[in-house]
């Protein structure tokens, strides 16, 4: 990341790590390395940016410091779904009982409002579908 906050890293490694953070072996910054240079994105629709983002890191290995912060630095976002009610359209995780619907951002202490892509990719289940039919709006948590 830059001073103003924007990334340096080009789109094909943007791409290809906003991907990895999805999956569920992918739990750290050292795990997208693993992910790159085993070439696991083979025969999918990332193939070519994993080529790229493979090759950037090979060309210049300071790269790889380069994209283990931006694997650190992502954002927390407050998730709204479209179509509901306005006051209460907004995701909510309730903590104790794991389980997820919604409401407005002022919702009691035990339920989290702030959530960052990865983590819902890999703990809703309905995150994909939502997500796919464009029916998720994001919002970036000011701290």
């Amino acid at each position: 990341m830059t001073e103003n906050n924007k990334s340096v890293l080009p789109i094909y490694v943007l791409t290809l790590l906003d991907h990895a953070r999805g999956l569920s072996y992918v739990n750290n910054p050292y795990d997208f390395i693993d992910y790159v240079f085993e070439l696991e994105y083979y025969n999918t629709e990332f193939e070519e940016v994993g080529k790229l983002t493979r090759q950037w890191f090979k060309n210049k290995p300071s790269n790889i410091k380069l994209a283990i912060e931006e694997f650190d630095n992502e954002p927390e976002l407050h998730v709204k779904l479209k179509g509901l009610v306005t006051g209460a359209a907004y995701l909510n995780y309730n903590v104790p009982f794991q389980t997820f619907s919604t409401n407005s951002l002022s919702s009691p202490a035990h339920m989290n409002t702030n959530f960052t892509k990865s983590w819902l990719a890999k703990n809703w289940s309905e995150y994909e579908a939502y997500n796919n039919a464009g029916l998720l709006e994001f919002e970036e948590v000011e701290n």
